[in-house]
Order: C-alpha cells, then structure tokens, then sequence
C-alpha cells in the first residue's frame, strides 16, 4: 500500500481489495473491513461479516454506507 499511497483511486482499488480478501481469510475482520471500505466493496464486508456470523456487524455496516432501498435488497437476500 506503501507504494501506491499517492495515486489515483482506480489504481490502489484492486490492492486495497487485495489486502482485505487477505485480513479476512486470516480472520482479522477490523482490518480487512477498513480496506474493503476504502476500497468501496461494502458488501463484500458485509459478505465476510455474514460468513463469520457477525450479522450485527454485518447490518451495522451496509446500513451505515448504503442507501436505504439497496441494502434492504441485500439484506432480504441474504436471508
């Protein structure tokens, strides 16, 4: 991340999502939350949230960085 620190959003998006696929598959859920949310994948947050059985975390979440109409979509689907 170090290394493109200063460029444009559309560069440092895939290694942002890169690190937080990896801080989730190592369990570290706080950390690959930030990253996944820098990175705009808040339902992929979300998704871990939801693997790890964390649903308040989960809906905490995507209520907080979706509007309303697509994260009850996400929501009824998850259910």
């Amino acid at each position: 991340m170090q290394l493109v620190q200063n460029k444009p959003a559309d560069v440092v998006r895939p290694y942002q999502i890169r690190i937080a696929r990896h801080y989730a598959e190592i369990r570290k859920l706080e950390q690959a939350e930030k990253f996944f949310v820098k990175a705009g994948e808040y339902v992929e947050a979300f998704e871990m949230y939801v693997r790890a059985n964390k649903w308040e975390k989960a809906n905490q979440l995507i209520i907080h960085y979706l509007p309303e109409s697509q994260y009850r979509t996400i929501q009824v689907q998850e259910a």
